[in-house]
């Protein structure tokens, strides 16, 4: 009996063997795509390959932008940064620009038509939503590339990513519109990838490499932030912003900028103030005015509401003091 109980203990335990063996040999493969230029010239998007010609004479478009040799900008103007701030990691500017962008592949069941009808349906959804990079996996383009993928002749497919690839290049212009370089070198490089031999990306990034300082100092500044670095005095957001602005007076995203900060310092004081706590709300006021001292009516605004908390504050503890007199207990009059 023992030696018949062993026997089928050996039998289950070889069998589990052979099916992690088996397991092991059937593990699905990552997802992959296919070569996005692939994918373009079998769905029919891919242009000429010769580039479109963008005006002017036969420079190349690194040479409309104002970087030396040595990658350097040769724009003249504030100091935007320091070799030292890169080092403190605070140097997010270090980022290659020039990354290629690829898809995030998107699996679905090919041989399943409601499958990917359900996919154009979430790219669809994702296009209504201005979801066209973002989240990864997510987003229209991501969507609507991978169904190309798998079936390149899907017109629903095509004209959707070519829908969301002219979203995309009107978002990049109203950045670089109202100076919003970080934004624009984000999303450049997909239009750089999904339509490369047209004029539009090069002309996009021909501004966007015009403006390398403001870029490094926004995205530092965005950095300084998030440090809580706002007016510290050193490498802080209000003087990245700063540093944008004399470079460009008109940059909308710098001025933006440090008005949120003059908000954000504003609402802390009269938080302080509603704690009682008025040395805090007078020193956070004089912060907030030292950012942009002729927004006059918000800072008369801020001051007003904090030096109302302050009067009720001392009336209140006047009245209490009045309950105690009238109590009797002078003691704690006094203390108050």
């Amino acid at each position: 009996m023992i030696r018949r109980v062993i026997s089928i203990l050996i039998a289950l335990a070889g069998a589990g063997l052979l099916y992690t063996w088996w397991e092991r040999g059937h593990e699905p493969s990552a997802p992959s795509l296919t070569p996005v230029a692939t994918v373009l010239n079998d769905a029919g998007l891919e242009d000429d390959p010769t580039p479109a010609a963008t005006g002017g004479d036969d420079s190349s478009p690194g040479d409309a932008s104002p970087v030396g040799d040595d990658g350097a900008s040769a724009a003249t103007g504030p100091d935007t940064g320091t070799d030292e701030d890169s080092a403190a990691g605070d140097g997010v500017e270090a980022e290659a620009e020039d990354a290629l962008w690829e898809p995030t592949p998107v699996v679905f069941d090919q041989s399943d038509r409601n499958a990917t009808t359900v996919m154009l349906q979430r790219a669809d959804a994702a296009l209504a939503q201005g979801l066209l990079v973002e989240p990864p996996g997510g987003s229209a383009i991501d969507l609507y590339f991978s169904v190309l993928d798998a079936a390149p002749k899907n017109a629903r497919a095509r004209d959707g990513l070519g829908r969301a690839l002219d979203q995309l290049t009107l978002v990049i212009r109203q950045a670089l519109d109202r100076g919003d370089y970080p934004t624009a070198a984000d999303h450049l490089p997909v239009l750089e990838v999904l339509r490369p031999d047209e004029a539009e990306p090069i002309r996009l990034r021909q501004r966007v490499d015009a403006a390398e300082p403001q870029r490094i100092a926004l995205r530092r500044a965005a950095r300084a932030i998030e440090r809580g670095r706002i007016d510290s005095g050193a490498r802080d957001a209000v003087g990245y912003y700063r540093a944008v602005l004399e470079i460009e007076p008109g940059n909308a995203t710098a001025r933006e900028g440090l008005s949120a900060l003059q908000q954000r310092l504003l609402a802390e004081a009269q938080s302080a103030g509603a704690a009682s706590d008025f040395e805090a709300a007078d020193a956070l006021l004089e912060r907030a005015g030292a950012i942009d001292p002729e927004a006059l009516q918000v800072l008369t605004d801020a001051r007003s509401a904090v030096a109302a908390t302050r009067t009720e504050a001392a009336s209140s503890l006047l009245r209490d003091a009045h309950q105690q007199l009238d109590n009797g207990a002078a003691d704690a009059a006094e203390a108050l």
